[in-house]
Formats: structure tokens, sequence, C-alpha cells
């Protein structure tokens, strides 16, 4: 109940006042397990993400939060559960691939920490280890506008549009949980590569279309 009435709020909210726009939501199957990977420029990416598609997602967020009652009480009624940004525990990897084998969606910041908007971080294994594990499809998701509205250390909202765009899914590349050792390090890191030249492919066409 609280997730939908928020859902449906914070979405009027967006196409009213940030003038939000979509592009890509067919890239995102409308059944089943997807992990949406997206940039992170502002604290408040997940809720323009959130109301950009119709399904209910899961998501990360600091375990720095969870650490004030009222608000992890919030945060998991929204559906957050807490990770670290110094490390990925394996609590959350464990949780994030059952909801995978739930076929719910779950959206992550694999950068780890806001970026200045215009250069991509590189993204933590985390990532690459819950893709693996579910062989549910990756979905780059690349922000942009959130950074205006919410500049890093400002406590006010600005009037900026907002344009969230879900890139074509990547999927692990090998067929197979099985390999372990160096061989599933290698596996990780050509998902890590793949994503990453996808995500620079929808950040260049972002920033061409706003050229003059």
């Amino acid at each position: 109940m609280i997730y939908d009435i928020c859902y449906f709020l914070a979405k009027a909210i967006c196409k009213l006042l940030f003038r939000l726009r979509v592009e890509g939501v067919e890239n995102v199957p409308r059944f089943g397990p997807a992990i949406l990977a997206s940039n992170h420029v502002s604290y408040l990416d997940p809720i323009f993400v959130g109301v950009s598609l119709p399904r209910k997602m899961h998501y990360m967020a600091k375990e720095e939060i969870f650490r004030n009652p009222i608000a992890a009480w919030f945060i998991h009624k929204l559906q957050g559960f807490p990770i670290s940004r110094q490390r990925a525990g394996s609590s959350s990897i464990k949780r994030a691939v059952e909801l995978m084998r739930e076929g719910k969606v779950l959206l992550l910041f694999p950068e780890g920490t806001r970026g200045d908007g215009k250069t991509l971080q590189r993204p933590k294994p985390g990532m690459a280890v819950i893709a693996e594990l579910s062989r549910a499809p990756l979905i780059p998701v690349y922000l942009d506008g959130p950074g205006q509205v919410l500049p890093r250390g400002s406590r006010w909202l600005r009037f900026h549009p907002v344009k969230v765009t879900f890139g074509t899914p990547v999927h692990p590349r090998s067929g197979t949980t099985s390999v372990a050792g160096e061989a599933k390090k290698v596996d990780y890191e050509l998902l890590l590569e793949d994503f990453v030249q996808r995500m620079e492919e929808i950040r260049k066409k972002s920033q061409e279309r706003k050229a003059p």
C-alpha cells in the first residue's frame, strides 16, 4: 500500500515538475527477473527510475540509512534492503539472487557512489556476480538530469528536465554457473566490459542529442 501510494504521487510530481521522459521501456521484460543497473548522480535516482516502469522494483540502499529506525522502516516498505558501499556482502548478494529467482525486478547502482554526471565510474564486481548466479538479464539504465535537480551539496530542488533511458539487455557470455576460480573471474570481467560498453553507447547518444 505504501509503495503504491508513493509510486503514484512521485510519478505525478516527476512528470509535472521535471518533465520526465522515458525511453527503452520495451527493453525491460514485462514478466520475470530483471536487473536494472543505473549510473548514479543524485539521491533522487531511485525515485526517477522507480516511476519510469509499471513494475514494482526492489533496490539496494546504503546501509547507513538503516541505522535510523524510522528511515529503515520506510525503506523496507519501499522494498529496499541494505548494502555496504565498501564491500558487497554475501547476504546482500544472496538476497538479490533470491529476488531474481522469484521473478522480481532489482535496481542497483554499480558505481557505488554518486558521480559527476559527465563520466561513468567503473562498476563494482558485485553486479556481475548477481547476474552470473541468477542468469537474469542485466539492463543498463542511464539517467540524465537528476544531478541538476539536486546537485551535490544542495538542499533545494531545482526545476530541470529528467530523462531515463533503458538500454538493451546484457547477458552473461557463459552458459553455466558451474565454472569456478579464475575462469569465473574472467566471466565477471567480460560481463562488466559488455555492460560498460553498452552504458557508454547510451551516454554518447544522449549527449549527442543535447548538442546544438
